[in-house]
C-alpha cells in the first residue's frame, strides 16, 4: 500500500481502491512526509544501502524477510529501484549520502560520540 520514492512515502495501491484511500490516510495521519526525524532516518537507511551496494557488500536482491531495519519498507523500495533504474537509484543514493554527511558536519562532536 505504501512505498517510497527516495525518502518520500507514496501510495502504491491502485488509485480507485480502498487500499489507496487507506494508504493516503496513513501517510497524512502519521505525517510520514512531514516529520524531519523520519526523513533523516530514511536518508540514513538509503545511505547505508547505497554504500553497501557500490562497495559490493550486499546484493540488490529484495528479500523481505532479510531486511529488518527500522525503515525496512524504504530500504526494500530503494533496492527495487536499484534493480529497475540503477541510474536513478545511484543519484538518490548520492544525494542521501551528501545530505547525511552534511548533517554529520553540523552536529557537535559530543553528540556523535553519544556523550
Amino acid at each position: 500500500m505504501i512505498g517510497y520514492q527516495g525518502v518520500v512515502a507514496i501510495v502504491t495501491a491502485p488509485k480507485d481502491s480502498r487500499q489507496y484511500r487507506r494508504a493516503e490516510m496513513m501517510i497524512e495521519l502519521f505525517k510520514l512526509n512531514d516529520r524531519s526525524d523520519l526523513r533523516d532516518d530514511r536518508i540514513d537507511e538509503i545511505t547505508f544501502l547505497y554504500l553497501a551496494l557500490i562497495h559490493g557488500n550486499v546484493t540488490a536482491e529484495v528479500d523481505p524477510n532479510q531486511h529488518v531495519r527500522q525503515h525496512a519498507n524504504c530500504g526494500r523500495s530503494y533496492l527495487r529501484l536499484w534493480n529497475s533504474n540503477n541510474d536513478m537509484a545511484s543519484k538518490i543514493g548520492q544525494i542521501c549520502f551528501d545530505m547525511s554527511y552534511k548533517s554529520l558536519q553540523n552536529r557537535p562532536l559530543l553528540d556523535l560520540l553519544g556523550a
